[in-house]
C-alpha cells in the first residue's frame, strides 16, 4: 500500500511541477527552438525523477501498479488542483517578469548610463584632449602687415645697399 502512495505523491508532484513549467512557458513565451530545448530537458528531468523514484520504491520493477498509479496521482491532482498550481504560478512569473522590466528600466539602464558618463569624465580628466595643429587647409588667415604689401601678401621691404667696407 505504500508503495502505491508513494508512487500516487510522485504522480502528483509531477503534474504541479508540470502546471509551474506550462506557466512558465506562457509568461515568457520563449522562441520555437528555445521552447522544444526546454521541452526535452524539461522531460528528461521530469523521467529522471520519476525513474528514481521508481527505483527507490519498488527496486525498478514495471508492475502494472506503478503506471496505474503515477497516472492516476497525475490526473487525479489536475482535475482537484490543476488550474490553482496554474494561476498562482501563472502571477507570480508576470510579476517576477513585471519587477524585472521595472528594475532594467530604472537602475539597470540608469546605472549604464552613468557609468558610461562617469568613464568618460575620467578619461578626459586623466588624458585631456590636446589640441591638434591646424592643416593648411584650417590656417586662419593671417591680417597683412601695415606698409607696402605685394599681391601676394608679403611685405615689400626696400632693398638697403651693402654696406660699404672701409
Amino acid at each position: 500500500m505504500w508503495r502505491l502512495s508513494v508512487l500516487f505523491l510522485a504522480g502528483t508532484v509531477t503534474n504541479m511541477v508540470f502546471q509551474v513549467y506550462t506557466a512558465f512557458r506562457g509568461v515568457f513565451r520563449p522562441g520555437r527552438l528555445c521552447r522544444h530545448l526546454m521541452d526535452a530537458l524539461f522531460a528528461l528531468v521530469m523521467l529522471s525523477a520519476v525513474s528514481v523514484a521508481m527505483f527507490i520504491v519498488n527496486w525498478g520493477e514495471l508492475r502494472l501498479y506503478v503506471p496505474l498509479s503515477l497516472a492516476s496521482g497525475f490526473l487525479i491532482s489536475n482535475f482537484l488542483m490543476g488550474d490553482i498550481t496554474y494561476g498562482a504560478a501563472y502571477r507570480y512569473f508576470r510579476l517576477v517578469k513585471k519587477g524585472a522590466g521595472w528594475a532594467k528600466r530604472n537602475v539597470v539602464v540608469p546605472s549604464g548610463r552613468f557609468l558610461a558618463d562617469a568613464g568618460a569624465k575620467a578619461k578626459r580628466w586623466i588624458v585631456p584632449e590636446m589640441p591638434l595643429p591646424p592643416t593648411q587647409d584650417e590656417t586662419p588667415p593671417q591680417e597683412p602687415p601695415e606698409g607696402n604689401v605685394a599681391p601676394s601678401g608679403n611685405p615689400i621691404t626696400p632693398k638697403t645697399p651693402p654696406p660699404k667696407s672701409l
